[in-house]
Protein backbone atom coordinates (compact mmCIF):
# COMPACT_ATOMS: atom_id res chain seq x y z
CA UNK A 1 0.00 0.00 0.00
CA UNK A 2 2.85 2.33 0.44
CA UNK A 3 3.80 2.02 -2.87
CA UNK A 4 0.40 2.32 -4.38
CA UNK A 5 0.84 5.30 -3.12
CA UNK A 6 4.17 6.48 -3.87
CA UNK A 7 5.36 6.62 -0.67
CA UNK A 8 9.21 5.60 -1.54
CA UNK A 9 10.20 7.14 1.33
CA UNK A 10 8.60 4.15 3.50
CA UNK A 11 9.80 0.94 1.69
CA UNK A 12 13.23 0.50 3.32
CA UNK A 13 11.79 0.32 6.68
CA UNK A 14 9.46 -1.97 5.16
CA UNK A 15 11.74 -3.77 3.63
CA UNK A 16 13.80 -4.41 6.11
CA UNK A 17 11.17 -5.34 8.55
CA UNK A 18 9.78 -7.90 5.95
CA UNK A 19 13.43 -9.81 6.37
CA UNK A 20 13.25 -9.22 9.95
CA UNK A 21 9.82 -10.76 10.49
CA UNK A 22 11.21 -13.94 8.57
CA UNK A 23 10.72 -12.67 5.21
CA UNK A 24 12.28 -14.68 2.11
CA UNK A 25 13.80 -12.70 -0.33
CA UNK A 26 11.51 -14.39 -2.84
CA UNK A 27 8.05 -13.76 -0.94
CA UNK A 28 9.23 -10.11 -1.41
CA UNK A 29 10.13 -10.04 -4.75
CA UNK A 30 6.78 -11.99 -5.35
CA UNK A 31 4.80 -9.32 -3.44
CA UNK A 32 6.76 -6.72 -4.96
CA UNK A 33 5.31 -7.78 -8.68
CA UNK A 34 1.88 -8.27 -7.42
CA UNK A 35 1.68 -4.47 -7.51
CA UNK A 36 1.65 -4.80 -11.62
CA UNK A 37 -1.96 -5.67 -11.10
CA UNK A 38 -3.17 -3.01 -8.77
CA UNK A 39 -0.88 -0.20 -9.92
CA UNK A 40 0.88 -1.06 -12.91
CA UNK A 41 4.54 -1.58 -14.48
CA UNK A 42 5.41 1.62 -13.57
CA UNK A 43 4.71 1.41 -9.48
CA UNK A 44 6.21 -1.82 -9.59
CA UNK A 45 9.55 -0.64 -11.47
CA UNK A 46 9.69 2.20 -9.18
CA UNK A 47 9.45 0.11 -5.80
CA UNK A 48 11.75 -2.43 -7.32
CA UNK A 49 14.08 0.10 -8.31
CA UNK A 50 13.74 1.61 -4.57
CA UNK A 51 14.19 -1.61 -2.57
CA UNK A 52 17.10 -2.39 -5.21
CA UNK A 53 19.15 0.83 -4.64
CA UNK A 54 18.34 -0.04 -0.29
CA UNK A 55 20.34 -3.03 -0.73
CA UNK A 56 17.10 -5.34 0.13
CA UNK A 57 16.91 -6.81 -3.64
CA UNK A 58 20.40 -8.56 -3.97
CA UNK A 59 19.39 -11.46 -6.11
CA UNK A 60 16.51 -12.24 -8.95
CA UNK A 61 14.27 -14.46 -8.00
CA UNK A 62 12.33 -16.83 -11.00
CA UNK A 63 8.73 -16.12 -11.70
CA UNK A 64 6.05 -17.55 -14.75
CA UNK A 65 7.15 -15.68 -17.77
CA UNK A 66 5.42 -16.80 -20.70
CA UNK A 67 3.83 -19.86 -21.70
CA UNK A 68 0.60 -20.99 -20.94
CA UNK A 69 -1.41 -19.07 -18.80
CA UNK A 70 -1.92 -20.98 -14.85
CA UNK A 71 -5.63 -21.72 -13.32
CA UNK A 72 -5.36 -18.88 -10.69
CA UNK A 73 -8.21 -17.19 -12.40
CA UNK A 74 -10.74 -20.00 -12.43
CA UNK A 75 -9.35 -20.69 -8.63
CA UNK A 76 -10.53 -17.44 -7.31
CA UNK A 77 -13.55 -17.05 -8.94
CA UNK A 78 -15.03 -20.82 -9.09
CA UNK A 79 -18.31 -21.19 -10.32
CA UNK A 80 -18.46 -17.52 -11.13
CA UNK A 81 -15.51 -17.65 -13.45
CA UNK A 82 -17.39 -17.44 -16.33
CA UNK A 83 -19.69 -14.50 -15.12
CA UNK A 84 -16.54 -12.59 -14.27
CA UNK A 85 -15.17 -13.65 -17.68
CA UNK A 86 -18.04 -12.38 -19.24
CA UNK A 87 -18.33 -9.09 -17.60
CA UNK A 88 -15.24 -7.77 -18.15
CA UNK A 89 -15.17 -8.84 -21.46
CA UNK A 90 -18.35 -7.05 -22.32
CA UNK A 91 -15.92 -3.83 -21.04
CA UNK A 92 -13.07 -4.47 -23.15
CA UNK A 93 -12.52 -7.86 -24.64
CA UNK A 94 -9.05 -7.07 -25.01
CA UNK A 95 -8.64 -6.12 -21.31
CA UNK A 96 -10.36 -9.42 -20.19
CA UNK A 97 -8.12 -11.44 -21.87
CA UNK A 98 -5.15 -9.28 -20.91
CA UNK A 99 -6.58 -9.76 -17.40
CA UNK A 100 -7.05 -13.48 -17.47
CA UNK A 101 -4.06 -14.56 -19.07
CA UNK A 102 -1.63 -12.15 -18.27
CA UNK A 103 -2.63 -10.47 -14.72
CA UNK A 104 -3.85 -14.32 -13.18
CA UNK A 105 -1.94 -16.20 -15.54
CA UNK A 106 1.27 -15.01 -15.18
CA UNK A 107 1.60 -12.57 -12.34
CA UNK A 108 -1.29 -14.52 -9.78
CA UNK A 109 0.02 -17.81 -10.58
CA UNK A 110 3.61 -17.40 -10.37
CA UNK A 111 4.64 -19.04 -6.98
CA UNK A 112 6.46 -17.47 -3.90
CA UNK A 113 3.36 -16.20 -1.81
CA UNK A 114 0.25 -17.87 -1.54
CA UNK A 115 -3.12 -17.29 -2.97
CA UNK A 116 -4.26 -16.51 0.52
CA UNK A 117 -1.80 -13.92 0.61
CA UNK A 118 -2.68 -12.33 -2.50
CA UNK A 119 -5.78 -11.86 -1.23
CA UNK A 120 -5.24 -9.95 1.29
CA UNK A 121 -2.93 -7.29 -0.47
CA UNK A 122 -6.09 -7.09 -3.40
CA UNK A 123 -8.83 -6.53 -0.39
CA UNK A 124 -6.27 -3.31 1.39
CA UNK A 125 -6.18 -1.99 -2.42
CA UNK A 126 -10.00 -2.40 -3.23
CA UNK A 127 -11.27 -1.04 0.49
CA UNK A 128 -9.44 2.20 -0.06
CA UNK A 129 -10.35 2.30 -3.92
CA UNK A 130 -13.65 2.44 -3.20
CA UNK A 131 -13.96 -1.03 -5.49
CA UNK A 132 -16.10 -2.87 -3.24
CA UNK A 133 -17.79 -4.84 -5.90
CA UNK A 134 -14.49 -6.48 -6.47
CA UNK A 135 -13.26 -6.29 -2.83
CA UNK A 136 -16.29 -8.67 -2.02
CA UNK A 137 -15.50 -11.14 -4.73
CA UNK A 138 -11.90 -10.99 -3.13
CA UNK A 139 -12.49 -11.21 0.46
CA UNK A 140 -14.90 -13.99 -0.43
CA UNK A 141 -11.67 -15.64 -1.85
CA UNK A 142 -9.77 -14.96 0.57
CA UNK A 143 -11.91 -16.44 3.18
CA UNK A 144 -11.73 -19.41 1.54
CA UNK A 145 -8.36 -19.72 1.05
CA UNK A 146 -8.30 -19.85 5.09
CA UNK A 147 -7.86 -15.92 5.64
CA UNK A 148 -9.95 -14.96 9.06
CA UNK A 149 -12.49 -11.88 9.51
CA UNK A 150 -9.18 -10.66 11.59
CA UNK A 151 -6.91 -10.11 9.04
CA UNK A 152 -8.95 -9.18 6.92
CA UNK A 153 -10.25 -6.31 8.71
CA UNK A 154 -6.50 -5.59 9.70
CA UNK A 155 -5.16 -5.11 6.05
CA UNK A 156 -7.91 -2.74 5.51
CA UNK A 157 -7.18 -0.44 7.92
CA UNK A 158 -3.71 -0.29 6.76
CA UNK A 159 -5.02 0.48 4.12
CA UNK A 160 -6.52 3.56 5.10
CA UNK A 161 -3.75 4.40 7.32
CA UNK A 162 -1.51 5.16 4.32
CA UNK A 163 -4.22 6.96 2.24
CA UNK A 164 -3.29 10.78 0.96
CA UNK A 165 -7.51 10.76 1.71
CA UNK A 166 -9.39 8.36 3.65
CA UNK A 167 -12.70 8.66 3.62
CA UNK A 168 -15.17 7.60 6.59
CA UNK A 169 -17.99 6.59 4.54
CA UNK A 170 -15.63 4.64 2.03
CA UNK A 171 -14.37 2.75 4.75
CA UNK A 172 -17.66 1.94 6.22
CA UNK A 173 -18.69 0.43 2.83
CA UNK A 174 -15.45 -1.46 2.58
CA UNK A 175 -16.01 -3.01 6.37
CA UNK A 176 -19.78 -3.82 5.71
CA UNK A 177 -18.66 -5.53 2.11
CA UNK A 178 -16.01 -7.31 4.30
CA UNK A 179 -18.94 -8.43 6.43
CA UNK A 180 -21.45 -9.36 4.11
CA UNK A 181 -18.62 -11.61 2.08
CA UNK A 182 -17.82 -13.30 5.94
CA UNK A 183 -21.48 -14.29 6.36
CA UNK A 184 -21.43 -15.71 2.69
CA UNK A 185 -18.30 -18.05 3.34
CA UNK A 186 -19.62 -19.26 6.99
CA UNK A 187 -22.88 -19.62 5.21
CA UNK A 188 -21.22 -21.67 2.51
CA UNK A 189 -18.25 -23.40 4.40
CA UNK A 190 -19.91 -23.86 7.48
CA UNK A 191 -17.00 -26.39 8.78
CA UNK A 192 -14.23 -23.58 8.12
CA UNK A 193 -12.22 -23.51 4.70
CA UNK A 194 -11.65 -26.17 2.52
CA UNK A 195 -7.66 -27.05 1.87
CA UNK A 196 -5.79 -23.84 -0.06
CA UNK A 197 -5.31 -24.98 -3.38
CA UNK A 198 -2.61 -25.17 -5.85
CA UNK A 199 -1.80 -23.13 -8.78
CA UNK A 200 -1.54 -25.52 -11.72
CA UNK A 201 1.05 -24.12 -14.25
CA UNK A 202 0.65 -26.88 -17.59
CA UNK A 203 4.60 -25.23 -18.23
CA UNK A 204 6.95 -25.51 -15.18
CA UNK A 205 9.36 -24.25 -17.68
CA UNK A 206 7.87 -20.61 -17.83
CA UNK A 207 8.81 -20.43 -13.97
CA UNK A 208 12.35 -18.87 -14.60
CA UNK A 209 14.68 -15.70 -14.85
CA UNK A 210 14.35 -14.61 -18.50
CA UNK A 211 17.47 -13.63 -19.84
CA UNK A 212 18.66 -10.63 -21.92
CA UNK A 213 17.58 -11.12 -25.54
CA UNK A 214 19.57 -10.14 -28.06
CA UNK A 215 19.46 -6.80 -29.11
CA UNK A 216 17.17 -5.62 -32.16
CA UNK A 217 18.43 -5.03 -35.55
CA UNK A 218 15.73 -4.01 -37.75
CA UNK A 219 16.29 -5.63 -41.35
CA UNK A 220 17.94 -3.47 -44.02
CA UNK A 221 15.86 -4.22 -46.56
CA UNK A 222 12.42 -3.68 -44.81
CA UNK A 223 10.79 -0.89 -45.43
CA UNK A 224 10.22 2.17 -43.26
Amino acid sequence: MASNFHRWELLPELGKACYNAGCTLTEIRSTVRHLIITSGYTTCLATTNNLYAAELLEENTPAKAGGAPGNAFELVYTKITDTVRKKVHTADPVLGEYIRTHLYGDIYSSPGITLAQRQLFMMAFLAEAHMHEELFGHAYAGFRFGNDKEAALKVVDMGFELSPAPSNNTYKSAIDTMSLAYKKFKKDFPNGPPPLPEVSIPDPESVRIPPLPPSYTPDPSSKS
